[in-house]
């Protein structure tokens, strides 16, 4: 039988004998004994899903291990004017692509608002991105981050534009509806000029 692809956001509520495939990043398995059946699956990919639906199961859902699909190998990057505009749930970390129009320097905080964190002062660096729109936004490195960017930010003299590929960073409403690009931890990774 021949497989009709279709994008999840084509998808309505009058839609019937859907098979949806989708790779989850984050797969958690619990067996109750070692020769018991049951076999309960945790599945988490709301982040990781690039529409506007949540993937939800049931108790009736069937899950089962699919065969291996094309990966996306990078990330997918959130476009900065949909960033601007808010038009989108920026409780999970996002992916951005822009190139650098400014960078600043690392500090290291005296007058940390956070607190010191286990005893360290937080280091910082501010940087601006801009999109092929023209859209820019201000982002800022914290801690390991930060160091590990300023480290590597001799790329920054490497060409006339460099571009930067932030990947898993979080979106911060300001005041005075100003928005700031933070990283969201060690998880947040960064790379420049990506191939």
């Amino acid at each position: 039988m021949e497989r009709n692809n279709t994008l999840i956001s084509d998808l309505t509520e009058s839609s019937k004998d859907v098979e949806v495939w989708a790779k989850f990043l984050r797969v958690w398995e619990m067996k109750s004994a070692p020769n018991e059946i049951e076999c309960h699956l945790i599945l988490s990919d709301r982040r990781n899903t690039p529409h506007q639906f949540q993937i939800i199961f049931n108790d009736r859902t069937q899950v089962f291990y699919g065969y291996s699909l094309t990966e996306n190998p990078m990330f997918v990057h959130v476009p900065f004017q949909q960033v601007l505009q808010r038009d989108f749930d920026n409780t999970y970390p996002i992916d951005l692509l822009g190139w650098v129009t400014s960078f600043g320097t690392l500090i290291e905080s005296e007058e940390d608002p956070y607190g010191k964190i286990f005893g360290v002062p937080l280091t910082h660096i501010h940087f601006k991105l801009k999109d092929e729109s023209g859209c820019e936004l201000e982002s800022e490195a914290l801690g390991e981050v930060a160091k590990e960017l300023d480290m590597k930010s001799w790329w920054l003299s490497k060409y006339e534009k460099t571009f930067l590929a932030l990947g898993f960073w979080r979106v911060e409403y300001l005041e005075e509806g100003r928005v700031k690009i933070t990283n969201g931890g060690p998880c947040s990774k960064f790379e420049f000029d990506p191939t």
